[in-house]
């Protein structure tokens, strides 16, 4: 197997040498102005409350697999957890990504240990979508380097469709683009040279329904370390008002809804979290 880093530390230098290049022919500078601007970007992880429940429960942030472990009450390895694993998936479109996501996962070194983010600077990320796929929270991570990762890379997109040629994982070109966490800025700056326009939709650009960067690390992550929880505005309401009706009178998601978002003030209090209504 690959170890992330060997290959972050191959690749480093390269992508400032190319962002350095594309910043040299934009005579506007507005490129260079977004570069600087993504050397602050974050990653960021779009949840469902069962999801927030369950990382409150296990007290940290795990891969799927872990969290499907102790969710069955069985060893990491017991074939219960692959079958599991396999059967979440299948999305609500009915696309089995389990294939795809499990040969890019057997390139890697801790690639069964993954845990998968998106790189994010302003608004709430995926969780930002009319209709979002995976949740209604995005938790922001500050410093994914707090405590050290077993792995942590950066990728132009999403791993599991982006490097499949019918059926097999093209290694090279993953392994060209992946790279480190301190050049994630000249990552974005390559991939979107010809996209930058107003500052203002800079955060949409780097993360909305169609695009996005990923962010891989292996290792989990105490709850303590998240640094935000952000929510879009109208969700943000829509809970303040579900908080003000009566027991009696809320539907059981909505009771779910109400839970998630105290789960969150229990953290802000023990925790330091930030809820951002962005």
């Amino acid at each position: 197997m690959t170890q992330l880093a060997e290959v972050t530390q191959r690749n480093k230098g390269r992508w400032q040498a190319d962002a350095a290049a594309a910043m040299a022919q934009d005579t506007t500078g507005r490129l260079a102005r977004f570069g600087r601007a993504m050397q602050a970007c974050t990653m960021g992880s779009t949840v469902s409350a069962a999801k927030l429940l369950t990382y409150d429960d296990q007290g940290e942030v795990r891969c799927t697999r872990a969290a499907i472990a102790a969710e069955l009450g069985v060893l990491a390895g017991h074939p219960d957890v692959e079958q599991t694993f396999r059967s979440r998936q299948i999305d609500s479109t009915g696309v089995d990504w389990y294939p795809l996501r499990s040969r890019f996962e057997s390139h890697w070194q801790h690639g069964a240990s993954f845990v998968y983010w998106a790189l994010i600077s302003s608004g709430p990320g995926l969780a930002g979508l009319p209709e979002p796929r995976y949740g209604d929270y995005c938790l922001v991570i500050a410093d994914p380097n707090d405590p050290e990762p077993d792995a942590l890379a950066v990728l132009p997109g999403n791993s599991a469709a982006r490097y499949d040629r019918a059926g097999v994982f093209d290694a090279p070109t993953c392994e060209h683009e992946v790279a480190s966490w301190s050049e994630r800025a000249e990552l974005l700056a390559v991939k979107h040279q010809a996209q930058v326009g107003n500052p203002a939709s800079w955060g949409a650009l780097i993360c909305n329904d169609t695009e996005y960067s990923e962010v891989v690390r292996a290792g989990s992550l105490p709850i303590s370390m998240i640094a935000e929880a952000r929510l879009t505005p109208l969700r943000f309401q829509r809970i303040q008002d579900l908080r003000t009706r009566p027991q009696a009178t809320l539907r059981q998601d909505d009771r779910v809804t109400i839970g998630a978002f105290n789960l969150l003030k229990r953290w802000q209090r023990r925790f330091g979290l930030r809820i951002v209504s962005a």
